[in-house]
């Protein structure tokens, strides 16, 4: 390793500057093979992951790196507890070599593998100057400023040690970690420092010495502009000026035969100087420097490019995906470095998609998404829905399956079964499409994710781990607000960058300004300078005011408001009638909306000319931009250039205009022939906006159809899902509603649900809508606002309350018409009161949802799992078929199978004595990756391997995990805290085991589940027998199950014979499953056998005791 030891000591020799020396202590060199130096001596590595995992820390110095960013990079695709153990085995191992070697070396420097627990991570900690990278990183900066000073010959010095420093490429051998991003920018860094020192050399005369270097470089790269230009340059200046314009033809052709475009600006310019200069290296030399900017006006922004456009390369080079976020402020240049990219994307890019995301609510979250399809497959907003889902039918199903198709018609509310789509399914069935489209080299980019759904953000985030075997560059742009909204947006991903656009510097503002207004003033370029703070959007505006207004002192005002108020005072009235109305319509308009706006509410404009043209004029004075592919037929599609100047020109608007504007606009979404789905979030909007701008004003006709419509689009989001924008529209479809109406009614049942889901309540809610709903005489409603109530007292832990709610609005239903309120009420009520111990009412409510559901035709796989359900808890083994019936309808219909299918089939095999297929199950539900799941799945899956650990016997290590376990009013808060009690007992904690088990009793008896209370009191007995006088009798006195609960294992046949009555099990009645004959092998006498019967359910706690007893008996 080289140490710098100053700047300005004396240069000795082309590898030496200042005082290079040799490092006495630990050194770590990442810049070609991996290697660890400890007092000049290599400490030898054992292990491809254990040398990869401290590569992976060197990249990443001095900052430390995550947990989960070790094992993704070092571990892909291997479960991420099995990575996790295996990272802090490798952590453990490394550190004690490296500290070991350290200290036998006799090194006073070290260094150390630290933990990190703000990033939970691990940080590679060194003294300064001791990795490779750093020194080279350090050396650019003060090459750079020598070559400042003119000191060219000691910039060329500094650089040659810097590149010394390099012994092949970075970490080589060590493919895992050749895909990271850190290892490209060393490689780029490694390039420009040639580059830079070739550069300078040609200009101190060094042509001799450099062209070598240069003509490898350039066959090895034989597409990378620069170092050609240099070859160019190199090969003149040593008099071989035919090489020089041969190959230049030759890399002219080779970018016109691959990339299919011409060389740059700088190049051609260099090719010009060879062609009227034969022999004069002066005249050549002054080219040997790119300008900035192009005669596109595209400045400032040129090493973003060749970021993208390397990244864009290195993921058609590497096959493996990249996700990038440009973030910056509105109108910093986000869309405009796009569309460069676009224009100059590397070879072997074959599909490019274009997504943009919109600041009005979508009715999906993924509505970006399969917009983007819908215009591949040719469907308009304007199609009907059979014409639209025919198309999508077309395009999709013959490559992908129905399935896909399903649910991309039903994110465009164009499906047969649209709205039935379970939204946790969405995710998955994108990940399929683009991983399957991304076979090729592919560029996807979304732009405005700001504004995107958390469910799209989830999802593009875990795609750029879905797609790191792909060649897909994921190239997002957002305002600087997701910093503040997701902070940790991709930081634990390895293969994720992010831009930040600041604002330009003066030189690239001046250009920006020269190439706009080539004739404005001095004075006014630097007050526009001194206004738009290097914002390209506020320059643009500021001088296209100045070039409008060239005689008033007001034209470059103090704001960007200011600016763009004068833009708009600049337009005719036509003008001005037509771009307000596009103001309140939209960020993106249409032509006939536009028309029938302006007609509507200033009807003195009938005689203006054609929209189109007055709208195509908009377009040349820079308000309005065409879009060529509209996705309305027969209508040009149109959108603001800037955001800033729809909504200055909205805001200036008065009440009366604007209200009016939004009343015609809903009228005119909803007149369109489609009638999906797709509109109602559109037509809620403007509704709500036209409601807010009348105020005091509000007719109750607009009142009505405003509620009406927010209604109905709250109801549409409550089945997608999305409870919060369900919630928030539902709350001011409230406001609006007429008290005591139907539809107040109506509002209040679809809110209250919506609160319930989202966790915030909803029982004053849901008691006035089943009020109103039983006086307009619509019982079957009121009961499912009955049934939302018990649900809620479920959730609080009022389990006997719920049974009661749940159980009257069952019996209400059971006598009513079928409609879909009923279906749903008989059949989650059935699977409520069946775990609530009714299992008689259960049984006939779930016969009642099976034979309606029969009669609708109409799929719905719920009704056969809540039916299993019922089944399981009347100990009918028949209920299996119920449950797969359930998965296989759900997939022959390419709707969703939800976990809960999963977990009701484990409790099937629980139930029946068959703990070890309950365990295969749950353990591929949890290795699943499965991006459905919500925080409930996933805190069901954590209780249930915490269960099934006890029930394998891994007892020692579960009583360290279960030791700071606090209730949170789950479901299987009593069971958790069951078999806590009993590992407490079997450490002979007796009065812990005893508070465990009292505090499972109070658990279950708010989870209103017969079958815990039951096993929480058995286990409570077996702990403390001498609690009652008459256990049996206290046993048979509470609701009991239809099925000997396995979550009671032993403990029922331990307190039947410590009773002295090994025939009361008869009185329980349960119906016969592998857990009644262990226990009454156990209590007739047969150790031995009921030893084996309870191994053979997969229970060692139950059969070790068995053992254990048996022995001590002896």
């Amino acid at each position: 390793m080289h140490r710098w030891a100053g700047e300005d000591g004396v240069v000795s020799g082309e590898r030496s500057l200042g005082s290079v020396v040799q490092a006495d202590g630990v050194e770590v060199r990442i810049l070609g093979p991996l290697e660890v130096l400890c007092g000049g001596k290599s400490i030898a590595l054992s292990g491809r992951h254990q040398r990869a995992v401290l590569g992976c820390l060197a990249l990443h110095h001095p900052r430390p790196t995550s947990v989960e960013r070790l094992t993704e990079t070092v571990w892909p695709g291997k479960p991420a507890m099995r990575a996790r153990h295996s990272l802090h085995q490798r952590v453990h191992e490394l550190r004690k070599r490296l500290l070991v070697d350290a200290a036998g070396a006799g090194s006073s420097q070290g260094i150390d593998l630290r933990w990190d627990s703000a990033l939970a991570g691990y940080r590679l900690v060194l003294p300064a100057g001791r990795l490779d990278a750093d020194t080279f990183a350090s050396m650019l900066p003060l090459a750079r400023g020598h070559a400042a000073r003119g000191d060219l010959p000691t910039a060329v010095r500094v650089l040659r040690v810097a590149t010394g420093l390099w012994r092949g490429p970075v970490l080589e051998g060590m493919p895992a970690l050749q895909g990271l991003t850190e290892v490209a920018v060393l490689e780029e860094q490694r390039r420009m420092a040639h580059e830079l020192m070739w550069e300078w050399g040609l200009r101190l005369g060094h042509h001799i010495e450099v062209i070598s270097e240069v003509e490898t470089a350039a066959k090895a790269d034989p597409l990378r502009e620069r170092t050609q230009g240099l070859l160019l340059l190199a090969l003149q200046r040593c008099g071989r000026h035919a090489e020089a314009l041969a190959s230049y033809a030759r890399f002219r052709a080779a970018v016109r035969d691959e990339l299919g475009t011409e060389p740059g600006t700088w190049l051609r310019g260099i090719h010009q100087s060879l062609l009227e200069t034969s022999d004069d290296p002066g005249r050549l030399a002054g080219a040997a420097r790119p300008r900035a900017g192009s005669a596109s006006g595209f400045v400032g922004r040129r090493t973003e490019l060749a970021l993208l456009v390397g990244t864009m390369q290195r993921v058609v080079d590497s096959g493996t995906g990249h996700l990038v976020t440009v973030l910056g402020e509105p109108g910093i240049g986000k869309s405009r470095l796009i569309s460069e990219l676009l224009a100059d994307l590397p070879p072997g890019v074959e599909t490019v998609w274009t997504a943009r995301c919109r600041p009005e609510p979508p009715a999906s979250a993924f509505a970006p998404l399969a917009e983007m399809f819908a215009a591949e497959s040719g469907i308009l907003v304007s199609d009907a829905a059979e014409a639209a889902a025919a198309k999508a039918r077309r395009y999709f199903a013959s490559a992908w399956g129905a399935r896909v198709s399903s649910v991309f018609t039903d994110a465009l509310d164009i499906g047969e079964n649209s709205g039935r789509v379970d939204g946790r399914d969405v995710s998955q069935t994108w990940r399929q499409i683009l991983r399957a489209r991304a076979e090729r080299p592919a560029l996807l980019v979304v732009e405005d994710i700001h504004w995107a759904r958390p469910e799209l953000l989830d999802f593009l985030e875990d795609l750029a781990f879905a797609v790191i075997d792909r060649p897909l560059l994921l190239l997002c742009t957002s305002r600087p607000d997701l910093v503040v909204t997701r902070p940790a947006w991709a930081a634990d991903s390895a293969n994720a960058t992010s831009i930040t656009l600041a604002g330009l510097d003066e030189p690239a503002a001046r250009q920006i300004i020269s190439h706009l207004g080539p004739s404005t003033a001095e004075q006014k370029t630097v007050r526009v300078l001194r206004q738009a703070g290097g914002n390209p959007l506020f320059l643009e505006q500021l001088i296209h005011t100045t070039a409008s207004n060239d005689d008033d002192a007001t034209a470059l005002p103090s704001a960007l408001e200011d600016v763009i108020r004068a833009r708009w005072a600049t337009l005719s009235g036509v003008e001005t009638t037509m771009l307000r109305m596009a103001a309140i319509l939209g960020d993106t308009v249409w032509t006939g909306a536009v028309q029938a706006m302006a007609q509507s509410i200033e009807p003195g404009h009938h005689d203006t000319p054609h929209p189109q043209t007055t709208m195509r004029l908009l377009c040349r004075l820079g308000f309005l931009r065409r879009r060529w592919h509209s996705t309305i037929a027969g209508e040009e599609e149109f959108c603001f250039t800037h955001a800033a100047l729809r909504q200055v020109g909205y805001l200036a608007l008065d009440d009366r205009l604007r209200a009016a504007g939004h009343h015609v606009a809903a009228q005119w979404w909803d007149a369109l022939p489609h009638g999906r789905g797709a509109t109602l979030g559109e037509i809620a909007h403007h509704f709500e906006q036209a409601v807010r701008a009348s105020g005091d004003q509000i007719d109750d006709q607009l009142r009505s159809r405003a509620a009406e419509a927010i209604r109905a689009a709250g109801a549409f989001a409550l089945t997608r899902g999305d409870h919060s924008t369900a919630m928030q529209r539902l709350r001011y479809a409230a406001t609006l509603a007429p008290e005591n109406s139907p539809l107040r009614a109506r509002v209040l049942l679809d809110l209250g649900e919506s609160l319930y889901h989202h966790g915030t309540g909803g029982e004053a809610v849901l008691r006035e809508a089943c009020h109103l709903l039983v006086r307009h005489g619509d019982p079957a409603a009121a009961a499912k606002a009955e049934l939302v109530l018990g649900w809620l007292a479920w959730a609080r832990g009022q389990g006997r309350a719920a049974l009661r709610q749940i159980r009257h609005a069952v019996s209400q239903t059971m006598a009513q018409p079928p409609t879909a309120s009923t279906l749903r009420v008989l059949s989650v009520g059935s699977a409520l009161l069946a775990i609530g111990g009714d299992t008689a009412l259960a049984t006939s409510a779930a016969e009642a949802a099976h034979q309606q559901h029969d009669q609708d035709n109409d799929p719905q796989p719920t009704v056969l799992a809540h039916r299993g359900i019922v089944g399981i808890h009347a100990g009918n083994r028949g209920a299996l078929q119920d449950l797969q019936a359930a998965e296989t309808l759900a997939r022959r219909h390419d709707l969703p199978v939800p976990l809960s299918f999963t977990f009701n089939t484990i409790s099937y095999h629980w139930a029946f004595g068959d703990l070890r297929t309950a365990q295969r199950l749950l353990r591929e539900a949890a290795d699943a990756a499965d991006p459905r799941r919500t925080e409930s799945d996933n805190a069901w899956l954590a209780a249930l391997r915490l269960i099934h650990r006890y029930w394998d016997g891994d007892l020692t290590a579960l009583d360290g995990d279960l030791a700071s376990f606090v209730p949170r009013g789950h479901q299987l808060d009593s069971d958790i805290l069951r078999v806590r009690a009993l590992l407490h007992a079997r450490g002979g904690n007796h009065a812990a085991a005893v508070a465990d088990s009292e505090a499972a009793v109070d658990a279950a008896e708010r989870s209103g589940a017969v079958f815990k209370i039951f096993a929480a009191h058995c286990c409570r007995l077996s702990i403390r027998p001498q609690l009652a006088a008459d256990p049996i009798g206290d046993l048979l006195a509470l609701p009991r199950p239809a099925v000997h609960p396995a979550e009671a294992g032993i403990h029922l046949a331990k307190v039947l014979a410590a009773a002295g009555s090994s025939a009361a099990l008869d009185r329980f009645e349960f119906a016969p499953t592998p857990w009644v004959d262990a226990a009454a092998t156990y209590l007739t006498g047969r150790a031995k056998q009921a030893r084996h019967r309870y191994h053979a359910i997969g229970s060692a706690p139950d059969a070790n005791w068995v053992d254990e007893r048996n022995t001590s008996r002896r």
